[in-house]
């Protein structure tokens, strides 16, 4: 258990004596859907939605469903159409294609996979269904007996509410006449990845997820992997991070006090991705025309990491040769005899350089554990007109600390960090130092088959604040649900398109107004 901090899915439906399970893919399928669009709204081409009620009834659920396979083929074909051919192709063609020729019955092929069904419900203002997202996911790994093994998992998904929902009630913040995007029904290669080892060394070749750092969800050693806003702080570890194309290479040496030591080479280039357009969850959006670094050699993200023991301390020291994820806009201003002609802006990724240390130890029944950063050259934005370009490079130093312990048999998990801004100056809107706690109560009842935790993050500017209650019970060994509460309070803030206020900007503040209850159904085949 750690410590945890933040620094930054269908249906069932009777036709007769036949029983169609949609696995919430269906919906999409059928052409001879009525379409309709509330009042006002200007969706995008090709929008599919539902008249009349969002959520369908029996009698649509046995048109939409009454030929599974004729409708889970033409629900890919929009999936490919809506979301490009390439992510469906390199998704769940190559997923499903090498499955086939491999030969699944052969014992060296281990196939799993989750359906999932959540729901969401804002209770707080506009209260509004917000989440019905389905999805299906299938892994596949295939054992080349002591040679390697190869991974590859896919998942296609569906959200009615997205599909269906005013984007206006979703998200009242929404500006009129907004673009919005097409989020409600996609396909993706999630990772794939060949496997390599020896006795003493580890290979692993293709899209995934690296996690560093000590302090769960605090993000200071942590930033291999770029972050999904789709759904805000909520998503499970495995959808906050988005994969990359990377080559991970892990040396365990048996000399000295070294442990391990492991290198990165990553060539595929990605950064945050905003919650889409329209969704409850929109709040910032990326400059417009924002320059991206093409992929190639001379734009490869390089990381390295060791591990050593020191009497009864275990460290690591690391190094991130990398891009910022949040991109970079500079500023110009034009004039001629002295009056405003014009003003440019150039939004690109820059590089930085992130160093960064873990130690930790078990003391009296009790995990410390401490992590801190080190970001050489960072850009940050500057009040307008502050100075030429808008945009200053500083150094930004990141510190954690987390607590780890058993009370009564109760397992408590507490953490603070802190973002210091170095050669900070008042025309910086960021404050001199950003802080925040965390909380995670959690306690296993009924043989592990109920799982109640509580977890709470604070941060000071702003006294904003997630509080996060949360049940769990294991049904059968591959049936779960999951019910809870999602509370966000604080400053709410000014909107984050705002230049005139940023300072005023509150992360999780903005987001106030959507206290909402979910639920969650996980079957596991």
């Amino acid at each position: 258990m750690r410590a945890l901090g933040i620094n930054i899915r269908g249906g069932v439906a009777a036709s007769g004596k036949r029983l169609v399970v949609c696995l919430g893919v269906c919906p999409v399928s059928v052409p001879d859907v009525s379409i309709g669009r509330p009042a006002g709204i200007a969706y995008p081409a090709g929008r599919l939605s539902f008249a009349g009620n969002p959520w369908p009834g029996p009698g649509l659920l046995r048109r939409l469903c009454h030929d599974l396979p004729n409708g889970l083929l033409r629900t890919l074909s929009r999936v490919c159409f809506r979301g490009g051919c390439r992510g469906l192709v390199l998704g769940w063609a190559v997923l499903l294609v090498w499955l086939a020729g491999s030969g699944a019955a052969r014992a060296e092929l281990e196939l799993s996979g989750r359906w999932q069904q959540e729901f969401a419900y804002r209770v707080a203002a506009h209260p509004v269904w917000t989440k019905g997202l389905a999805f299906v996911q299938v892994q596949g790994v295939e054992n080349w007996g002591g040679r390697g093994q190869l991974t590859a998992i896919g998942r296609v998904w569906y959200d009615p509410a997205l599909d269906r929902g005013n984007p206006w009630r979703l998200n009242p913040s929404l500006a009129p006449g907004a673009s919005l995007q097409d989020a409600f029904v996609g396909s993706e290669l999630k990772e794939v990845y060949l496997d390599v080892a020896t006795s003493r060394v580890d290979l692993r070749l293709g899209r995934q997820i690296v996690r560093w750092g000590l302090l769960e969800g605090a993000r200071i050693t942590d930033r291999i992997n770029p972050l999904d806003f789709r759904e805000f702080l909520f998503r499970d570890v495995e959808d906050r991070y988005i994969p990359l194309w990377m080559a991970r290479l892990d040396y365990y040496p048996d000399w000295g006090p070294w442990q391990q030591a492991q290198l990165l080479l990553i060539p595929d280039l990605r950064f945050h991705r905003p919650a889409p357009v329209g969704s409850e969850w929109h709040e910032f959006e990326l400059p417009p025309g924002v320059r991206r670094p093409r992929n190639g050699v001379e734009n490869t993200e390089v990381a390295a990491l060791a591990g050593f023991r020191s009497g009864e301390v275990s460290w690591t020291a690391s190094y991130f040769y990398t891009w910022d994820d949040f991109p970079a806009a500079f500023r110009s201003i034009f004039g001629v005899g002295g009056q405003l002609t014009g003003v440019s802006l150039d939004a690109r990724y820059e590089r930085i350089q992130i160093l960064g240390l873990t130690a930790s130890r078990s003391l009296w029944g009790v995990i410390l554990s401490l992590e801190g950063a080190y970001d050489r050259g960072k850009y940050l934005a500057t009040d307008p007109g502050a100075v030429s370009g808008n945009e200053v490079r500083r150094d930004v130093a990141h510190a954690g600390l987390g607590v780890d312990m058993n009370l009564a048999g109760v397992d408590v998990s507490i953490g603070g960090f802190q973002d210091q801004v170095l050669g900070w100056q008042p025309f910086i809107p960021v404050r001199r130092a950003e802080r925040g706690g965390s909380l995670l109560i959690h306690e296993g009842y009924l043989n592990e088959r109920l799982d109640a935790r509580l977890l709470i993050l604070y941060f000071h500017t702003g006294n904003q604040y997630v509080a996060r209650p949360e049940m769990a019970y294991k049904i059968t060994d591959r049936v779960k649900v999951i019910m809870g509460v999602d509370l966000l309070g604080g400053e709410r803030g000014s909107a984050p398109n705002d230049p005139a206020r940023v300072r005023e900007f509150r992360f999780v503040g903005y987001f106030r107004d959507h206290d909402r209850v979910h639920a969650q159904l996980a079957w596991r085949f």
